[in-house]
């Protein structure tokens, strides 16, 4: 396993009770790595993965930037993606959204 890859296993799973799952794919879009809510999909979400980063990318190089970081906030899930040493990250923790809206409940109460 490459370098990168290890070092990124070590921060995530030093971070485990915030971090729901993740998946690391080439720049071929194959699974390298996976656990969590991520893991019984991987090929396929290796892949999409891939997908979204190079297109967010070639809109970063036209602003004279590089390797972008994604971020896909849903109710209950906040989907983060990046680029790295020709590596593909995508990490899913609890969306703030479904946070704020357990702090409101517990003031409520």
């Amino acid at each position: 396993m490459d370098e990168s890859v290890k070092q990124l296993n070590q921060q995530i799973q030093s971070q485990e009770e915030e971090i729901l799952g993740y998946c690391c794919a080439d720049n071929n879009g194959f699974c390298i790595n996976s656990f969590g809510n991520l893991e019984n999909n991987a090929e396929v979400t290796s892949g999409y993965i891939r997908g979204i980063l190079k297109r967010a990318n070639r809109l970063a190089l036209s602003d004279g930037q590089a390797n972008p970081t994604v971020i896909i906030e849903c109710d209950s899930y906040k989907y983060i993606l990046q680029s790295k040493d020709n590596t593909n990250v995508c990490i899913v923790r609890k969306s703030s959204q479904n946070n704020n809206e357990g702090e409101a409940e517990k003031e409520h109460e």
